[in-house]
């Protein structure tokens, strides 16, 4: 928790999202509390993964448990940010390295078309064990990628988030639908874990001239 403070605490604003990978909770498992936050957790089938996410509590929200997709050795949880702006949702995933990509890439197209059905702009984000600075080397991890360009989603982050024994990865990913808005990703270099936690900015834009339009802002970290 300590640690989790140390990253939140340099923020001009708190984060009102504070996703978690690899959180797999034990039944001796104590959930460390975080003033001001809710904690939810998605928990692993196996000895490791499990996603989690502290959110702010005045933070309205939905947890769409109608979009999670079942799939052995992936875990995942989506939220709908609920208000008067712009419809939101939000995808936080942790696919673990050994498991099928194929499978992986066909149910979150799956998810993200039944999102984009309803207009929402959605943020995906999460560990996906997936290494984007080689992916042409990999036709599975091409089709991966082509997927999401075919749905009309990006990554934002194209940087390492991992770097060990003097190989550097980029594993840890962002997609989003929504390029119209302010969108600033930041890799913060902490040791907090193996990987660099992510902070992203969503702020209000201008979509026309001299016309705003009413979007939600939003800070998500990815631990």
């Amino acid at each position: 928790m300590d640690k989790i403070e140390e990253i939140v605490t340099p923020c001009s604003k708190p984060p009102d999202i504070i996703a978690l990978l690899e959180t797999r909770i034990k039944e001796t498992s104590i959930i460390a509390t975080l003033p001001g936050y809710n904690f939810i957790n998605e928990n692993s089938q196996t000895q490791a993964g499990g996603v989690g996410a502290y959110i702010k509590d005045n933070l309205k929200y939905l947890q769409r448990r109608d979009l999670q997709f079942k799939m052995y050795g992936c875990e995942n949880i989506w939220l709908e940010i609920l208000g008067k702006c712009q419809k939101v949702i939000i995808g936080i995933l942790y696919r673990h390295p050994q498991y099928n990509i194929d499978e992986f890439s066909q149910s979150l197209s799956e998810t993200i078309t039944k999102i984009a059905k309803n207009n929402y702009a959605y943020y995906v984000l999460g560990d996906i064990n997936i290494n984007l600075l080689n992916a042409t080397r990999d036709s599975r991890k091409q089709q991966y990628i082509e997927i999401f360009c075919c749905l009309g989603c990006y990554p934002i982050i194209n940087k390492p988030t991992r770097v060990a024994n003097e190989a550097a990865s980029c594993i840890d990913h962002i997609y989003t639908n929504n390029l119209s808005t302010k969108i600033k990703p930041y890799i913060m270099l902490r040791d907090i874990s193996d990987h660099y936690p992510i902070y992203l900015t969503v702020s209000k834009a201008r979509l026309k001239r001299n016309v705003k339009q009413d979007f939600l802002e939003i800070q998500v970290t990815l631990i």
